[in-house]
């Protein structure tokens, strides 16, 4: 063991407060550094803040500094770290005037570049000085894509060392108790009750080496080793707990608590540290009569109850006399004998349970007996108090009189509406940051109309006022509950037109939270309830209309996709959804003006092209033939130049298609229907038919008829011809006439689609992957394999990555990956196409191959 290893368990870790900081985050304020846990989110500087930044900690009483830790963020890294003690005289008064620092020296921190600003680092530096005061300045941060604004920050930050008053005695304590996993990478790893579990055992064994007890330290050893290694298993169960919570799913919560205590149990139960061997302690005269005593408790406790249940049967066979009651209403006012004939046979049961423990005698059974006799007697009292309710409610109260009350706002809920409550008041936030959600939705509902008269707004300004509504949108545009996500977006479309609400800057606290909100909302245009997407797309147009924000700003925001979470960027139902809203912005206001801007949505709409998904590159393509309508070719063919030949060539049919279509709406003797319909196979020909007939001579009324007629004919033909035709496997049935043939065949028999086994939703195989990471309801079991790119179950995630027996993918331009299968394919749709539909996937239950 090294000497530095040594100083560090004879010292104690040291607790401080903070004085001051130069700057915080207001999501990571300084204070989060008093407390060490795998939560911890650490310390952040404000964005943009200027350098050097500093923080400034006191320590409880003098002491000498022996060792610092410093747990850096894994993005906002400051480039070096200085670090100043101060020591005031004892002899001389204190004046904070004077504090003249001393400086012991710097550390640097790694760019974390290669580590893809994955890892956090983690610095220990030693010193030997004695101090109260410690001042850490931060000088100017690595650059990276990461930072975007410019911070710096630190996760944790532990000090050791030992106190100067009273110092030798506090020395020959350290040396009997010595300070267990106090450092930083154990509090970050493991939870709370295990580093105190750990901390136990770890005293426990010195004890059993001190008495040379060393089978039992050898127990304890093995002990804390397997303790251990459950430690991270244990800190992502408290995580994805905390997380159940938060999202109200209690039952979730409470089949992971019990997880939690099985894991620890079967470690270390609470019993472990006593020494193995015969059970058999001899029972004192104290623990005997304590039994005796309380058995007779419960008994007169029992016989109470029975006689107030007497009682009461009799005051309720008195008013059935007076008053004529229904059957039914008979059946709820009937006398409560059953509960007490269940608790005197519960009685009889555990006296017999209590004669067992006599012969076990063990205490730990005997604190089971007792919580069980205490869960049966609480559950005879309210079974009585229910009972007694509903016959109150029934006679006296009506229960739409009863309006449930909003509970008192959690820590969470309270940093975020503490900055709106001076604007919408402490009851509109009370409501609107509830975990219920139908009082959230009241909220909403009330704000929302408070609007058109705001009296009861604390502030009549229209810039706080929209400032606030921002502010409760981006707490609630996430909301997981429809009807509360829909009263959001209602909320936020009337501030935008409201006229008591016009911002006029987008300075301040407003900035922040408008990211928040487009994020949500362009999140939002990938949901898949429609009416929720439709409220995202006017929420989106409304914001547009703000005259100091502008459809520029919004336009720009949903091709960078500002705001929304990185696993939905690639999405394609959210890209799906933002080319759809970027088309409807485009026929509302053109393109290449100050309302929507040229270069960055043609830019999106190319990029998207190349996508895998047909979904995907259709929008794209109607996005782009819409572009070509309003600026021409001329403008478009700059953007186009990296694009594939055979795209090109779809892409000029399209335009060409598009202006063919808009010169034929111009024409007024035109009579021929058209259609959006993609003609294959038959239809084609068909097609060309009724192009040479609509040729025809023109002239006199008959013929004209005549052609009419034809073309009509030819069209209905061409539409029923179309419908017959699969549009994924590009089957021709003339059953498909029928839509209802049609979806079952798409259900059951086309080989180009499955039913996805966890959702039980019909998908496309092609997209299937993308299904099980992004969109699936079961999403959560699946992770993507960084060699192979392929979606496995997080139960044989660790043994696949492991083996590296999968093959490496390949880019979408070179090879599509079948996920059934796991080979290689042709790349594009007509690759699926084959593989599926003319080789057959051997892995395809639907494949004809």
């Amino acid at each position: 063991m090294s000497k530095q290893d040594t100083q560090n368990q004879n010292c104690q870790k040291l607790a401080y407060r903070i004085l001051s900081c130069s700057s915080e985050e207001p999501s990571n304020p300084v204070m989060e550094l008093l407390t060490q846990s795998p939560q911890s989110k650490g310390w952040q500087s404000s964005r943009f803040c200027d350098y050097p930044q500093e923080i400034l900690f006191q320590f409880m009483s003098p002491v000498r500094l022996k060792q610092l830790q410093f747990l850096s963020h894994q993005s906002k890294i400051s480039s070096r770290i200085e670090i100043y003690i101060y020591m005031p005289n004892q002899n001389a008064p204190f004046i904070n005037t004077d504090i003249k620092y001393k400086k012991l020296g710097y550390l640097s921190l790694d760019s974390n570049e290669r580590t893809g600003y994955q890892s956090r680092e983690l610095k220990t530096v030693y010193v030997d000085a004695p101090c109260l005061y410690l001042k850490l300045i931060f000088n100017k941060q690595h650059n990276n894509k990461y930072n975007m604004f410019n911070q710096v920050g630190i996760i944790a930050l532990s000090a050791f060392g030992e106190l100067l008053t009273n110092q030798q005695q506090n020395s020959t304590n350290n040396k009997q108790q010595k300070q267990y996993y106090n450092q930083i990478q154990h509090q970050t790893q493991y939870d709370a009750i295990t580093l105190d579990r750990l901390r136990t055992l770890e005293t426990a064994k010195e004890q059993a080496v001190q008495n040379e007890d060393f089978e039992e330290a050898k127990r304890l050893k093995d002990a804390i080793e397997r303790l251990k290694q459950i430690g991270t298993q244990l800190r992502q169960l408290d995580e994805r707990k905390q997380i159940a919570i938060q999202n109200e799913d209690y039952e979730s919560a409470k089949i992971i608590k019990a997880e939690i205590e099985r894991l620890r149990n079967a470690i270390a139960p609470e019993y472990i540290l006593q020494k193995p061997g015969p059970i058999n302690y001899p029972q004192t005269n104290q623990q005997q009569q304590f039994q005796r005593s309380y058995i007779q408790l419960q008994q007169q406790q029992i016989q109470q109850q029975q006689q107030q249940q007497q009682q009461q049967q009799q005051k309720q066979q008195q008013q059935q006399q007076q008053i004529i009651i229904s059957p039914l209403q008979q059946q709820q006012f009937d006398p409560i004998s059953q509960p007490s004939q269940n608790i005197q046979f519960q009685q009889n049961k555990d006296e017999i349970f209590l004669q067992d423990i006599k012969h076990k005698k063990t205490q730990f059974l005997l604190k089971k007996f007792i919580k069980k006799i205490n869960k049966m007697k609480n559950l005879h009292i309210k079974i009585y108090q229910y009972k007694k309710e509903n016959i109150d409610i029934e006679q006296n109260t009506n229960p739409q009189q009863q309006q449930q009350q909003p509970e008192k706002l959690t820590n969470e809920a309270r940093k975020l509406a503490d900055p709106l409550i001076g604007v919408i008041g402490e009851d509109y936030a009370s409501k609107i940051f509830s975990k219920v959600w139908k009082l959230r939705e009241d909220g909403l509902q009330e704000l929302r109309q408070e609007l058109q008269n705001p009296d009861k707004l604390l502030s009549k300004d229209p810039q706080e006022i929209f400032t606030a509504i921002c502010g409760v949108c981006n707490a609630t545009l996430g909301d997981r509950v429809a009807q509360v996500l829909q009263s959001s977006m209602n909320l936020f479309q009337a501030a935008c037109e409201s006229q008591n609400s016009i911002p006029k800057s987008t300075k301040g606290d407003i900035q922040q939270y408008l990211d928040g909100c487009v994020g949500l909302l362009i999140e939002q245009l990938g949901q898949h309830i429609p009416k929720l997407s439709e409220s995202a797309q006017q929420s989106l147009f409304a914001l547009g209309k703000v005259s100091i924000i502008g459809n520029a700003f919004v336009t720009n925001c949903i091709c960078k996709g500002t705001g929304l979470k990185q696993k939905l960027q690639n999405s394609i139902k959210h890209i799906q959804g933002r080319l759809v809203i970027l088309q409807e912005f485009v026929k509302k206001y053109q393109i290449g003006n100050k309302e929507v801007p040229l270069n960055p949505v043609v830019e999106f709409s190319v990029k998207q092209l190349s996508h895998p998904n047909q979904e995907v590159r259709n929008a794209s393509i109607s996005l782009l033939v819409e572009i070509y309508k309003c600026v021409g070719e001329a403008k478009l063919n700059p953007f186009l130049a990296e694009v594939p030949q055979q795209q090109l060539d779809l892409l000029q049919e399209e335009f060409q298609g598009g202006k063919k279509q808009e010169n034929k709406q111009q024409k007024e003797h035109k009579v021929i229907v058209s259609t959006n319909i993609q003609h294959q196979g038959p239809s084609a020909k068909i097609k060309g038919n009724k192009k040479n007939e609509t040729q025809g001579n023109l002239n006199n009324s008959n013929d004209k008829n005549k052609n009419t007629n034809n073309n009509n004919n030819l069209t209905n033909s061409n539409e029923d011809d179309t419908n017959k035709i699969c549009d994924f496997c590009g089957v021709f049935n003339k059953q498909f006439i029928d839509t209802i043939k049609l979806d079952m065949h798409q259900w059951k028999e086309c080989p180009m689609l499955m039913v996805c086994k966890y959702c039980a939703q019909v998908v496309e195989i092609s997209s299937l992957g993308s299904h099980l990471l992004e969109e699936c309801s079961q999403m959560r079991k699946f992770r993507k394999c960084p060699r192979c790119k392929e979606p496995v179950h997080v139960d044989e995630y660790n043994t696949h990555v492991d083996e590296k027996t999968c093959l490496p993918a390949k880019g979408i331009n070179v090879a599509n990956r079948c996920v059934l299968c796991h080979s290689d394919i042709p790349p594009g749709q007509q690759g699926w196409k084959i593989h599926l539909t003319v080789d057959g996937c051997p892995n395809n239950e639907r494949s004809v191959g």
